[in-house]
């Protein structure tokens, strides 16, 4: 439902100034490697509203919420983390943040300096995050980052990712 929140084409012209193409993964999609046929997700308020509601939330007065076992209710707010400085992550921040506000959605914005960003991304303590990766555009070895042994604490695969077929 998240994803249907990011408003790709809106981030690529605030901070690239249009000089980018919406992908599915980590694979340039000039390499044979790249799976052409897998679609971006496109931004989509009501297919995000229609997640939500078979996720077992409900639109309530301006937020979402959900009825726990307890009998407690919960409303839906979240937490973005990334590095902060760099005004390409602050602005596709504001961009997520202000569409979620829209649809009820309270996202409290955790701009937080680099080392312990990574800190609490190798320590698992987040609910979202914006990152990016560099390396080699010719090697490609996602182990590291992807592999359900670099899951645990500590290890690359900061958001747990992994199952037996995708190891």
């Amino acid at each position: 439902a998240l994803a249907h929140l990011v408003d790709v084409d809106q981030i690529i012209k605030m901070t690239l100034k249009g000089y980018g193409k919406p992908t599915v993964g980590f694979i340039h999609p000039n390499d044979p490697n790249y799976h052409a046929e897998l679609a971006p997700y496109h931004f989509n308020s009501e297919e995000a509203g229609r997640l939500l509601t078979a996720a077992g939330w409900q639109q309530g007065q301006g937020t979402w919420q959900r009825n726990l076992a307890s009998g407690a209710v919960e409303e839906l707010s979240l937490r973005l983390s990334y590095p902060s400085g760099n005004t390409a992550y602050e602005n596709a921040a504001l961009i997520f943040t202000n569409a979620a506000a829209q649809h009820g959605i309270e996202v409290e914005l955790v701009p937080t300096e680099r080392r312990s960003f990574i800190q609490s991304l190798r320590s698992h303590d987040f609910e979202l995050f914006i990152s990016s990766k560099s390396g080699s555009p010719s090697a490609y070895n996602f182990m590291q980052i992807l592999h359900t042994r670099a899951a645990g604490e500590g290890g690359g695969n900061y958001t747990g990712f992994g199952t037996a077929e995708s190891d």
